[in-house]
């Protein structure tokens, strides 16, 4: 009996440092994004949103009234793009940013 309640401890103890090891394994494959990176993602992302508006503006612009499909679909692709980064610069401007490695790659 003493024998099989040893074996049972011994393979409880082995799940358990399995599991251990997997959490440990998961938190090296995250860490913060640094400071000067997020700065600079964040100033490419305005950077990017005041090319879009000025695209904007020029649309607006030049192509009013909006009376093909084709204009529309230019109008609707600038603004969507535009709320995207709006979006995106929100996320951005958390203290705290964790990046996640085992997540495939996805634009956002």
């Amino acid at each position: 009996m003493t024998k099989i309640k040893n074996e049972i401890e011994d393979e409880y103890n082995l799940v358990r440092e399995m599991q251990i090891e997997e959490q440990n394994e998961r938190d090296r494959q995250k860490f913060l994004m640094p400071e000067n990176e997020r700065q600079e993602l964040i100033a490419a992302l305005k950077k990017k949103w005041e090319a879009c508006n000025k695209q904007f503006q020029e649309t607006t612009h030049y192509a009013m009234p909006l009376d093909t499909i084709g204009k529309k679909a230019r109008m609707d692709a600038i603004t969507n793009e535009m709320d995207q980064l709006e979006k995106d610069i929100k996320r951005l401007q958390k203290n705290y940013i964790f990046v996640d490695t085992t997540q495939p790659s996805s634009v956002w």
